[in-house]
């Protein structure tokens, strides 16, 4: 692979790490694995046969695919994965039979000790340290493995690069790419739907729209521009609303869209996503993040970088002042408190309705051989707003008779912009 595909791919890959089944793995009594007594008899005859060539599912036929418990030796096929690779699930049904939780994928093992290893009880892939004693307890050589399959990471990273996008409505009608001003969209860098979501709603708004695009002049002159916050926001000011990049691309067809109509790359903010995760524990990574915590984070940025004269922050319209009423339960003496916020956050009451017999689809309609999900009553805005702004009781000890509670009142503007039930 090339460089820049190299590190395409990197991003997509995920931090796998042991668990406490792979740390605490106790294995059964040692025994010779039933393909590597094949195996010796081949060799004997003369003939040249990999362990690979002559193992299968101890349940089913299966010959790839396969995974070793790392506990009792039990070989079984795994589940069918994307791209067509078979399996019957045997070795999960393993597991629910005997508890054991660990295996690992003997096509994959390579010799430097890579490999697959799945955590059934925690339902995710994981490490093991130890894994070469676990493999040789069962006669396995890590040294003289050769891999002859995809890795689940590999098999994941393939879908994703050439993941192909339906370009249909809920109806069936084929949809068309369209271009033009403010018809620009963000190329995933890998793991960065955060960083898009945040970037493309704040771009949306007036005050962003107006700071980065409409009320500047070009780009501010700056030595290292690649370090300079301002520059980096303007620069996707301008790509996000100029519609410059809003435009077919040749290059970029079928493989990704089912229309096989070209349609335009995208902007990758990779620079941007640099600057912003520089020295952060997380956003310097290529995992996934919170968006809201993102959000954070860039708010703090903007605020810091300073603003030119005659620009305003457009973090400004995030702000708002929090008025809060307490008053003491035993006097009945009243205090006054003001905070100003950038955001809230709201409770979202969860009111379970009975589960139906059988399961519905969003729509509503029943699903034939689903299994039965719980169901909640729908939730408004206004709803969580006013539980927010709801009085309550909180221990507080009061200057004035010492009394150890006090009423809550929380008074703000923002419920008496919701009309009606809206």
């Amino acid at each position: 692979m090339t460089f820049a595909t190299q590190t395409e791919v990197k991003a997509w890959e995920q931090e796998i790490n042991p668990c406490e089944h792979t740390l605490c793995l106790e294995q059964t009594k040692s025994k010779q694995l039933e393909s590597q007594s094949e195996l010796c008899c081949a060799c004997r005859k003369g003939f040249m046969l990999t362990a690979t060539d002559l193992a299968h599912c101890a349940n089913c036929d299966l010959k790839e695919n396969l995974w070793l418990c790392l506990q009792c030796g039990n070989l079984g096929c795994g589940r069918a994965q994307f791209g067509g690779v078979g399996g019957n699930s045997h070795g999960l049904a393993h597991t629910d039979a005997t508890g054991h939780p660990v295996a690992v994928k003997l096509g994959s093992i390579t010799p430097e000790g890579n490999c697959d290893i799945y955590c059934y009880s925690c339902n995710d892939e994981k490490s093991d340290p130890e894994i070469k004693a676990h493999l040789a307890h069962w006669g396995i050589n890590i040294a003289e493995r050769q891999k002859t399959e995809k890795s689940l990471t590999e098999m994941q990273i393939e879908q994703n690069l050439r993941c192909e996008f339906s370009m249909t409505s809920e109806d069936g009608k084929e949809l068309k790419p369209i271009y033009g001003q403010g018809l620009t969209g963000l190329k995933n860098l890998g793991n960065s739907c955060y960083l898009a979501s945040i970037i493309q709603c704040l771009y949306s708004l007036p005050a962003f729209k107006e700071r980065y695009f409409e009320k500047v002049n070009g780009l501010p002159e700056v030595l290292n521009p690649a370090e300079d916050l301002e520059t980096q926001l303007r620069k996707i000011g301008d790509g996000v609303w100029s519609g410059r990049y809003s435009r077919p691309d040749s290059d970029v067809v079928a493989s990704e869209y089912s229309t096989g109509l070209p349609h335009q790359k995208g902007l990758a903010p990779a620079m941007l996503k640099a600057l912003i995760g520089k020295g952060h524990e997380e956003f310097s990574t290529m995992r996934q993040q919170d968006a809201f915590e993102l959000l954070m984070h860039f708010f703090n940025h903007i605020e810091k970088s300073g603003h030119p004269e005659g620009l305003k922050d457009p973090v400004s319209d995030f702000r708002f002042v929090l008025e809060q009423r307490l008053q003491c339960l035993g006097c009945k003496k009243v205090a006054y408190r003001t905070d100003t916020q950038d955001n809230i956050s709201v409770p979202v009451p969860a009111r379970r309705i009975k589960s139906p017999d059988v399961a519905m689809d969003e729509g509503g309609e029943a699903e034939a051989g689903k299994e039965k999900k719980d169901v909640f009553e729908p939730v408004t805005i206004k709803e969580c707003l006013q539980i927010f702004t709801a009085d309550e009781v909180v221990e507080l000890t009061c200057k004035g008779c010492g009394c150890k509670q006090a009423t809550k009142y929380v008074i703000h503007p923002i419920v008496s912009s919701f009309p009606n039930d809206e």
